[in-house]
């Protein structure tokens, strides 16, 4: 009777007026891994390889022996922009949006958008921008930080890019206001207040003589 060799296995058992009939075994292809081995009496079960999608990449290649594991991609999240780009089999990469900048939504675009005039953001990865407080202006885009209003200026709004002067019969003699104090005009019998206006109090002064 005919021997199976290595290559073969045994598809029909040899009979006293038949001989035993031998086939090939099964040789998996470079797309296909091995699920069962081949054996004396049994065939070599091949199945084809995972094949990632567009939202995957490669986590594990493919085998003679295993399957291709195949991951979902990230999505960059708010506040977060894509660094690296997706390869085949290597995922992409987010970073923060700097300082002065900032991401509303999840997505994977490549930049971030810079805060507006009037606005801040003093930390990464932020998904809006703040606007400045009272008392402080912003007059630059993408800024990290609001500048605070001078002496003898004032902002009573938020999100302003330019502080106000005190009017007249107002003075601030501190920064980062949202409002100028008032002259204080009562001074005793014969003295008068003085030098009143933008940063200085003024102080009550002698009258000169003959008023």
């Amino acid at each position: 009777h005919t021997s199976c060799t290595d290559m073969q296995w045994e598809t029909q058992p040899a009979r006293t007026h038949e001989d035993r009939v031998c086939t090939a075994h099964t040789s998996c292809t470079d797309t296909q891994y091995q699920t069962k081995p081949a054996g004396p009496f049994e065939d070599r079960e091949c199945t084809p390889h995972r094949v990632c999608t567009a939202t995957e990449w490669e986590s594990k290649p493919a085998g003679p022996f295993h399957n291709r594991e195949c991951t979902e991609l990230t999505t960059c999240g708010a506040g977060h922009r894509e660094d690296l780009a997706k390869k085949y089999n290597a995922d992409r990469v987010c970073a923060p949006c700097s300082a002065g900048q900032f991401k509303a939504s999840a997505g994977n675009a490549r930049s971030c958008t810079v805060c507006a005039v009037g606005h801040f953001e003093g930390s990464e990865g932020s998904a809006a921008c703040s606007a400045c407080a009272l008392g402080k202006v912003q007059p630059s885009t993408g800024a990290a930080a609001c500048v605070a209003c001078s002496t003898g200026q004032y902002q009573a709004s938020t999100g302003q890019t330019e502080c106000t002067e005190c009017a007249s019969g107002k003075y601030q003699d501190t920064k980062g206001n949202a409002a100028c104090k008032t002259c204080d005009y009562m001074c005793g019998s014969g003295h008068e207040h003085l030098e009143c206006g933008l940063s200085n109090p003024g102080a009550c002064q002698q009258c000169k003589r003959g008023y």
